[in-house]
């Protein structure tokens, strides 16, 4: 148990952290891809889904889920089986910026492009997966360009 504490603290020393206002961006839109998947499987506005729709929303539910537990306050999750530190413990890659944006790249760019039929849902998946894009993009900007750009933010890597 002691092992497994020591590792955990080791874990929150390499964990980086996006800008507050790129965090709450995140949060917000991990936040909203749960409620519109959640009414996407429960076929809300009866858009009569296909068996592909209805698994791209369990897809995108369980995905707004870890956002939001990537960006969410260390705090908040800690009466949760302190969920956030053993996920970036057994997923590393979602611990460092560079692996987030990547994987907010992969589902902004699903999202993006797996539309559903119904118009509606089409321009609310669109607007996610643009803005997960976008946030995705900007986390890589402020690793690998702020510091080259002139940027003195803590996460910027020095060239």
């Amino acid at each position: 148990c002691t092992e497994a504490r020591h590792g955990a603290s080791e874990i929150k020393c390499y964990i980086q952290e996006n800008p507050w206002s790129l965090q709450v961006l995140c949060f917000i839109t991990g936040l909203t891809l749960i409620v519109f998947s959640i009414l996407g499987i429960i076929n809300v506005f009866s858009a009569a889904y296909s068996p592909q729709e209805y698994l791209t929303n369990v897809y995108n539910l369980v995905f707004g889920m870890l956002i939001c537990i990537c960006d969410g306050k260390p705090a908040w999750f800690r009466s949760y089986w302190n969920i956030q530190v053993k996920l970036f413990t057994y997923v590393y890659a979602l611990a460092t910026q560079t692996g987030r944006a990547v994987f907010y790249l992969y589902i902004g760019s699903t999202t993006l492009l797996i539309l559903p039929d119904d118009w509606l849902w089409a321009v609310i998946y669109i607007s996610l997966g643009g803005v997960l894009c976008f946030a995705a993009l900007a986390m890589l900007f402020i690793q690998w360009c702020a510091a080259r750009c002139g940027c003195k933010c803590p996460q910027a890597v020095e060239p």
